[in-house]
């Protein structure tokens, strides 16, 4: 034996040893791997339909679905195929060629226009396919293919010319047809049994020119056996990878849903951030929540757009640092903050936040929103900071969410007498404290009936403006609008089944004609209003207020800055 033969057997031994080295050690590593693997090869052999358990089973019918939209472009493919075939003979024939030298013989090219004819129909005809035809057709083209393989269609001597053309043009792009790894197999063993037997039966044919290898075709057929099957595999691999992926993204959209669903039943808005905090669909709720005008969208904007300067930064700060959806076990928290609508009324909401990440790499955060105004958070001492108490400058919105949680209605009715010339705190008032509440002005109540828009009722001493009409008492217009906007919440939250939130307004310094026929004259008062229900359904507002007297230069105003003044907004409405 020649040295270069030994060194290469030394250095095959060694690259064998290497290979089965690292089989054994990925063999170890991956035991359950492989034990998965076996299971669905016994499957295989059991039959070509295996049994499969339910979600194997929807699994399967959506691979299905991919390679029968995938199986209309191979077709594509064929029929150009077929058709550059049948052109070449066609310009072959008409040359005035012999038809005998031709390399394809008369009975191939019947074949392959009756095949050609088949992939037409399955291609064009408005047929909707199951798995089982798919699998049928694969099964006939290949069978017309192995027909053109016969000794009546082929002759010996053109049988691995024959053979490699059908492999490139027809067997390869055919393999996209059907995800059963198994019928291709068993259509490669058909080819490999027919190149044998022929190479076998049939005697050697006397040629004058190179020798022809009888094993050459049998040993490509081997190898093409293997590459077909490796690549069917493969193929498979790739759909059923990108089924799961499409499942994970459904089965994730249906969490999310889910969890919506269940954060509706206890909070007044669920809404989606992307990782720039920004909404990314609009929220008819939040929209609603915070008195915006309808038709208005609330996608692409920022939840921090909706809150003061301090309260948006710290909101920020905690939605940035929330728990990340990379962890194996996604947690949620909640937190305090204050929100302001439309209105410049400041409501104290309590958020949940869970972060999650989608398939596009992004971080995503599922907010649930909930006023707790006049009622108590849900979180309790869960949530991550609560509302800090403000100073003594501060409005009176921003102070009236602790009263608010700390005082039964008794005490909030009696808050509402608080001094007219204090207009930025609020004091909770004991039930036992009369002195206190006899030095106080008398607190006056009006019932606006917000669908007529009008007075319905008024205490003492305004009762003759029962059944004024609300321009006749309220001159601003944002005053009408902001009743208008109250009964449309209310409307839109009983429209769901649901009741409105239990919210107090807080106002200043609301200008209101008090005396009918004095237009001139423009009250002040200070005070709350709330929604009420009336016996019929209709909505109310409840108004609460303390009157002012009117300022001396406000009675001597012209009729020119009297008319500024009814044009002028509220000074301040908040929570």
């Amino acid at each position: 034996m020649e040295s270069h033969v030994g060194v290469f057997i030394a250095v095959a031994f060694m690259v064998q040893f290497a290979v089965a080295v690292k089989l054994a050690s990925d063999t170890a590593a991956s035991k359950g791997k492989i034990k998965k693997w076996l299971m669905q090869c016994r499957s295989y052999l059991v039959g070509v339909f295996p049994q499969q358990g339910a979600q194997d089973l929807i699994m399967w019918n959506e691979v299905m679905r991919i390679h029968i939209q995938i199986s209309h472009r191979s077709m594509i493919f064929l029929l150009f195929a077929g058709c550059t075939l049948m052109t070449a003979a066609q310009v072959f024939f008409l040359s005035g060629l012999d038809p005998a030298t031709f390399w394809l013989s008369t009975p191939q090219l019947w074949t392959g226009t009756f095949g050609l004819v088949a992939v037409y129909l399955f291609t064009f005809v408005p047929v909707r396919f199951q798995s089982y035809s798919v699998h049928a057709f694969y099964l006939m083209l290949n069978s017309l293919a192995l027909i053109m393989l016969l000794p009546s269609h082929c002759p010996r001597d053109q049988l691995i010319r024959n053979s490699m053309t059908q492999f490139i043009i027809f067997r390869v792009p055919s393999i996209l047809l059907t995800p059963r790894t198994v019928l291709v197999q068993v259509v490669g063993c058909g080819y490999l049994l027919m190149s044998l037997l022929r190479f076998t039966l049939e005697p050697i044919p006397e040629t004058s020119g190179c020798t022809v290898d009888e094993q050459f075709l049998v040993r490509m057929e081997v190898y093409m056996l293997l590459a077909t099957t490796f690549l069917s595999f493969m193929v498979r691999a790739m759909v059923k990878r990108k089924v799961e992926l499409s499942v994970d993204s459904s089965n994730l959209a249906k969490q999310v849903s889910a969890a919506s669903s269940l954060l509706k039943l206890t909070c007044d808005a669920v809404l989606e951030l992307d990782d720039n905090l920004r909404l990314t669909e609009h929220s008819p709720e939040l929209s609603a929540l915070l008195l915006h005008r309808p038709g208005s969208s609330m996608k692409g904007k920022q939840l921090t757009d909706f809150m003061k300067p301090d309260d948006a930064t710290r909101a920020t700060h905690i939605l940035a640092a929330g728990p990340s959806g990379h962890e194996n076990q996604i947690s949620a928290h909640a937190f305090h903050t204050r929100l302001v609508d439309s209105c410049s009324s400041k409501l104290c909401a309590e958020v949940f936040q869970v972060k999650y990440t989608k398939h596009d790499g992004k971080e995503y955060s599922l907010l649930g929103l909930r006023d707790f105004t006049d009622v108590k958070p849900l979180s309790g001492g869960n949530a991550l900071e609560s509302l800090e108490p403000t100073s003594s400058t501060d409005s009176l919105g921003s102070q009236i969410c602790p009263a608010m949680t700390r005082t039964d209605t008794t005490r909030a009715a009696a808050g509402f007498s608080s001094e007219a010339e204090d207009a930025v705190s609020v004091s909770v008032i004991s039930s036992t404290d009369e002195e206190s509440l006899t030095s106080r002005p008398r607190t006056v109540y009006m019932d606006i009936d917000t669908e007529g828009m009008l007075i319905q009722a008024a205490s003492s001493p305004v009762m003759a403006l029962s059944g004024s009409p609300l321009a006749d008492v309220f001159p601003s217009p944002h005053t009408r609008l902001l009743l208008e906007q109250l009964r449309r919440e209310a409307d839109l939250f009983r429209s769901r089944g649901e009741e409105p939130p239990g919210r107090v307004l807080n106002y200043d310094e609301m200008p209101v004609i008090l005396h009918p026929g004095t237009v001139d004259r423009v009250d002040r008062i200070t005070g709350t209003m709330q929604i009420t229900q009336a016996r019929f359904g209709g909505t109310h507002v409840l108004m609460a207020f303390s009157p002012l007297r009117p300022r001396e230069s406000e009675g001597r105003r012209s009729s020119q800055s009297s008319q500024r003044s009814l044009e002028k907004p509220l000074g301040a409405l908040s929570l």
